[in-house]
């Protein structure tokens, strides 16, 4: 390379004096362009700004920035227009028409549990009864996620009311049943319907309520559920146990005219702008169904849009697994059997193959095919701890108190000689608990803001709880069938809505996408909360069938009835009812108590969990 000449040199120079003083007020760097006459640096080179280029740039930038603050100004004025829409007596309203529909669907799972001995009596299949709460709440748990991305296409109004009436027609095809297949097909298709409702109805108050308001109306709206627990019980009783007719049926008929009232209500009520169905009903041309474009956009939408291929999968192996443990403790296959071993181990496969789907391969799998898509499970939900600390607190408290709950029932069932629904009134101090804490919870919440130590408070409440429910026995007197079925209440109750609050804060609300966020946490929680009233209901079931076979058949003085199945035993002991001292009621009473250290332990997993939650608060 030849060396510059003078008047390169000078050039230089000044060119240089122009950049230093050329730099803008922000600091941007100038973009410097190399030329000279010939194209060749041997003649010398002169150096000088490319200012077309820079404004160019700096105009882009600009024009980014504009666009930017202009939604995330829009998002701000949407939100706050929508805030402004409900409140006072409207937000009321709203709240009212949301608490009942959430009444429909908790209703449903609390009076099913008081007819699980009707039923079983009457189709013969006490080993199946446990798919009466799993058949409801596996769908529930693994339609969750898929119906929230549909909400985000059709509207969250229009999908809810789908669900409503997704959950009418499983709940009549429940009460028309004729056989134990039929009655958990209706459950299957109510548990559908089920999703959206119990998920959207929390979606929908996190649109319409600022958060420093927003885990008090999320707290009241809850209280639906404490309701519906404390009357399902005497409902259920009342239809099993009816001197004319007694029909267990009734507690699926009753949804109709609720879910009826609810469906319109809510119709009218949430009604701002923007609510409404996202797609104009009077474009639709029938003539699409004949195109094979119609059907191309259907599968690509499903492929990506709403990640098919991880619904099919997880849904699949959770089936795979549930299934598998149903069969091996009910007996009808032995554990080591290879249907048991196949289904439990290829079903936890698919499970976990789900989760590396959506987390590691759906991105690469959409850019592949130049798609945009939106995976079922948002990996939002693994990056932080904390999240994922909240999310299993959630978990693991809701197995532990469905498998309580269910298992106070047969207990006094069994050990007591209970019917079903006097059995479930022994619940009303554990669901008065839940209430009374809930909205005590989430008062407490709006004021401090203090989520992590509700959050501890509650389940360390909920560990001794579940310890103290070891002390209930064949000979505890009414105080103690009382009080010790408190405190596993009011740990419940304690963590019900903090937890959905405590993973909402993770929801950045000064960003555009802010309702994608809030949509994809919420959902996730419901799912990992309603996965594990599936997993529980079914888990509990099994410790309690295999410790009673296994009891029976270790027993020297019941030989007469070691023939028999855990259905069978059960039967027998209903029909054959011979006091809380008989060898045969000391036996259930033992596997009831295995299911309450299951319990137990449970809880003291989730009081460790919730020592590494966030220590974000809401805004109070």
């Amino acid at each position: 390379m030849s060396s510059l000449t003078e008047k390169d040199s000078a050039s230089l120079n000044r060119n240089s004096d122009s950049l230093t003083s050329g730099s803008n007020d922000h600091g941007s760097k100038l973009n410097i362009h190399v030329s000279n006459s010939t194209g060749g640096v041997e003649h010398g080179t002169e150096l000088v700004p490319d200012t077309e280029k820079l404004s160019h740039e700096e105009s882009l930038v600009d024009q980014s920035t504009t666009e930017l603050e202009g939604k995330a100004a829009s998002k701000k004025e949407l939100d706050t227009s929508i805030y402004e829409y409900y409140k006072g007596k409207r937000l009321t309203l709203v709240t009212l028409s949301l608490m009942l529909v959430l009444f429909l669907a908790s209703l449903d799972i609390i009076i099913t549990a008081t007819i699980i001995e009707k039923v079983a009596e009457r189709f013969g299949s006490y080993g199946k009864t446990g798919w009466l709460v799993t058949g409801y709440a596996l769908p529930t748990g693994v339609m969750v996620l898929i119906i929230s991305q549909i909400a985000m296409s059709l509207g969250v109004k229009f999908t809810l009311l789908v669900c409503v009436l997704i959950f009418e027609i499983g709940s009549l095809i429940s009460g028309l049943a004729n056989s134990m297949n039929m009655l958990i097909a209706g459950r299957v298709i109510a548990g559908i319907g089920g999703a959206g409702i119990q998920n959207l109805v929390f979606i929908i108050v996190s649109y319409i309520v600022e958060e420093k308001n927003r885990g008090l109306i999320i707290s009241f709206v809850g209280i639906a559920f404490s309701i519906a627990s404390i009357a399902g019980p005497f409902l259920g009783g009342a239809f099993t146990t009816m001197h004319h007719q007694p029909n267990w049926r009734m507690c699926f008929y009753i949804n109709l005219p609720i879910g009826g009232v609810a469906f319109i209500i809510f119709y009218f009520l949430f009604n701002h702008k923007g609510s409404e169905f996202k797609y104009d009903i009077k474009k639709f041309n029938p003539r699409i169904f004949g195109h094979a474009s119609f059907y191309k956009k259907i599968f690509i939408g499903a492929l990506f849009q709403y990640d098919f291929i991880e619904f099919a999968i997880c849904t699949t192996g959770l089936v795979l697994f549930l299934v598998g443990l149903t069969y091996g403790g009910d007996g009808t296959y032995h554990w080591h059997s290879a249907p048991v071993i196949v289904m439990i181990v290829i079903g936890g496969l698919l499970v976990i193959t789900a989760f590396l789907w959506d987390c590691f391969l759906f991105d690469k799998f959409c850019a592949k095919f130049n798609q945009k898509g939106t995976p079922l499970i948002n990996i939002l939900v693994f990056k932080k701890f904390g999240l994922v600390a909240v999310n299993l607190v959630n978990f693991l408290m809701s197995i532990a108190y469905i498998t309580q709950m269910l298992f106070i029932i047969q207990f006094f069932q069994f050990v007591y000689g209970n019917s079903a629904w006097k059995a479930a009134v022994h619940l009303l101090s554990t669901l008065i608990a839940v209430t009374i804490t809930v909205v005590a919870c989430g008062v407490f919440i709006k004021k401090t803001g203090q989520i992590k130590l509700t959050v501890i408070t509650a389940t360390a409440i909920a560990v001794i709880g579940a310890g103290l429910l070891q002390i209930l026995g064949p000979h505890s007197n009414n105080s103690a069938k009382i009080g010790l079925l408190i405190l596993p209440g009011i740990g419940f109750g304690g963590i019900v809505q903090s937890t959905m609050i405590g993973s909402q804060v993770f929801a950045d609300k000064t960003k555009p996408d802010f309702k994608f966020q809030i949509t994809s946490i919420t959902s996730f929680y419901s799912f990992a909360k309603l996965i594990a009233m599936a997993f529980g209901s079914i888990i509990a079931n099994v410790i309690f069938d295999v410790s009673v076979f296994d009891k029976v058949q270790n027993s020297q003085t019941l030989t007469s009835l070691k023939s028999m199945d855990v259905n069978e035993l059960i039967v027998y002991r209903l029909s054959h009812y011979d006091g809380t001292d008989s060898a045969l009621g000391k036996i259930f009473n033992d596997s009831t108590h295995n299911v309450f250290w299951l319990s137990l332990g449970l809880s003291a997993f989730s009081f460790i969990c919730s020592l590494g939650m966030s220590n974000k608060k809401t805004d109070h």
